[in-house]
């Protein structure tokens, strides 16, 4: 039997975003590692606070100089990987939407949950993930961007 939990009201006290929170920590804990990511090679590399917020402040101007504001959706098809969270915060940190899409979807699935959630584009790890739903995504006219260097008439990061 499930039980109901109650969460105690703090009062007078707003609840946070999840962006807010980041950079609360982002403020706080400059020069700390919030990261811990492989690169190129095997060894783990730390990205402090201060580090991950330049870097999702870039993401956050790359969304608002394509056009992105309040309210849009953005899908989002990736395995996990650094880049992943990075997407996630600044698409909040501009009020839009993430649409995250499992990588095992059939194309048809996908098209379903792009059409369902009226995503305005997909952002998609690699081309072995873009090559199955590369025609559906040309019919439905979504705006397309890659984390990993696809090609030349792809937008990437």
């Amino acid at each position: 039997m499930l039980k109901s939990v109650k969460f105690k009201q703090t009062e007078g006290k707003k609840m946070k975003t999840i962006p807010e929170v980041i950079w609360e920590q982002i403020q706080t804990q400059q020069s700390r590692p919030a990261v811990y990511q492989k690169f190129d090679g095997p060894e783990y590399e730390s990205i402090t606070f201060d580090q991950l917020g330049n870097i999702i402040v870039r993401m956050t101007s790359f969304l608002k100089k394509e056009g992105f504001t309040s309210g849009d959706k953005i899908a989002l098809m990736s395995g996990n990987r650094f880049e992943w969270p990075v997407i996630d915060l600044a698409v909040q940190s501009i009020g839009a939407v993430l649409v995250p899409l499992y990588t095992s979807l059939s194309s048809e699935h996908a098209k379903n949950m792009l059409r369902h959630s009226e995503a305005r584009a997909l952002f998609v790890e690699n081309r072995d993930l873009l090559e199955p739903h590369e025609a559906m995504l040309k019919e439905l006219g979504i705006s397309l961007y890659s984390i990993d260097r696809i090609r030349d008439d792809i937008p990437h990061l």
